[in-house]
């Protein structure tokens, strides 16, 4: 087994982050690749990062693995190695990549880095199935100053007040249980539960339109809603009965957050993609990870 070459030394963690950044990306823009190819149109295909294989007994790690129609007489395999490096990649990793194309029985294999040397250069062209993949972090085009904004509408309380057509209003409204209340919409049966939520929602889907250039500052922001829907004669019913209007009225602290970004790259002919670092999509603690991805 040929060693890396000196220009790579054994990766302190920010190297290894830098690479995995790397493998992301590639995997990125390769499904973008593939979903956008007429020929491949619902196709199945499978994309796996830091693949570790064992062949022959001899152990592989493959950066960025490729199949399209899986377990079947036709499938392809394409394999990616990823080098993002200060220096340029010299001809061991094109050898190793050789290597790993050969065991894997794979159609193709990419070399991914900024820059390789002459000898890397020549020993690609021994092989026409391995190619030179050029990256770069210096993206040229729209997603040079991408910028993610996030906000969540935290509830601090919520109410609805019902107003019924023809019934005159009581001095001391009446509370029930809408959990339990028989709701019809249109002649339809309804979940009451989801369409609040659903003017909940909708109200903060407008409100993040109105001041977006408010929460286009990170910071928690105060915010209250008193919004009436009203509803034409026998269009909305409530046990019953006719709903003239709803008011909907609630308290909220917009939280919003700029994630930064993590990493920039842009593929020679094939794209560009932009990874924002996680961040929180709820009050429940599930994150979420967005790429940005543009194909040339």
């Amino acid at each position: 087994m040929v060693i890396d070459s000196a220009a790579d030394p054994t990766p302190d963690f920010s190297k290894k982050l830098k690479g995995k950044h790397l493998e992301r990306a590639v995997a990125c823009i390769e499904e973008a690749i593939i979903n956008n190819n007429p020929f491949l149109k619902n196709a199945p295909f499978t994309i796996e990062t830091n693949k570790i294989l064992q062949v022959h007994g001899v152990k592989m790690e493959i950066d960025v693995l490729v199949e399209t129609l899986p377990d079947s007489t036709y499938k392809s395999k394409v394999i990616f190695e990823c080098k993002n490096w200060k220096d340029p990649v010299d001809k061991n990793a094109v050898i190793i990549l050789s290597d790993k194309v050969n065991a894997l029985g794979a159609n193709f294999g990419f070399l991914v880095a900024p820059a390789i040397t002459k000898s890397a250069k020549a020993r690609l062209l021994q092989d026409s199935r391995l190619k030179f993949l050029r990256s770069s972090s210096d993206l040229v085009g729209p997603l040079q100053s991408a910028e993610l904004v996030h906000t969540i509408h935290d509830p601090i309380a919520r109410s609805l007040h019902v107003r019924l057509r023809d019934v005159e209003p009581l001095s001391h409204p009446v509370l029930f249980d809408y959990k339990e209340a028989i709701c019809v919409f249109h002649d339809q049966p309804a979940d009451l539960t989801s369409m609040i939520e659903g003017w909940f929602d909708k109200w903060a889907h407008d409100d993040k339109r109105k001041r977006a250039y408010v929460y286009s500052h990170a910071g928690t922001h105060p915010i209250s809603c008193d919004e009436r829907i009203t509803f034409h004669p026998g269009e909305f019913k409530l046990n019953g009965l006719d709903v003239e209007y709803v008011v909907i009225r609630a308290t909220y602290f917009v939280i919003c957050s700029k994630p930064r970004i993590v990493s920039r790259f842009e593929f020679e002919g094939r794209g560009r993609v932009v990874s924002f670092e996680p961040f929180s999509a709820s009050d429940d603690g599930e994150t979420v990870t967005i790429d940005l991805v543009q194909r040339i």
